[in-house]
């Protein structure tokens, strides 16, 4: 039970979110559209983060 609560709160998919929502945000503004641009970094920091988190274990 635990390490399933563990893994949930990986500060590693936290980091790669808020990377994400950075880089969403950047691009938001390039785009003129922020919160698309945050909705696409919140989306692609966690597609990340899930993808580094599995194959790091």
């Amino acid at each position: 039970m635990n390490q399933k609560l563990s893994k949930l709160k990986s500060p590693n998919m936290g980091v790669s979110i808020a990377l994400g929502v950075a880089l969403g945000a950047l691009l938001g503004i390039i785009l003129e559209n922020t919160p698309v641009g945050i909705a696409i970094g919140i989306a692609v920091g966690a597609a990340s983060g899930a993808v580094f988190s599995s194959r790091r274990n």
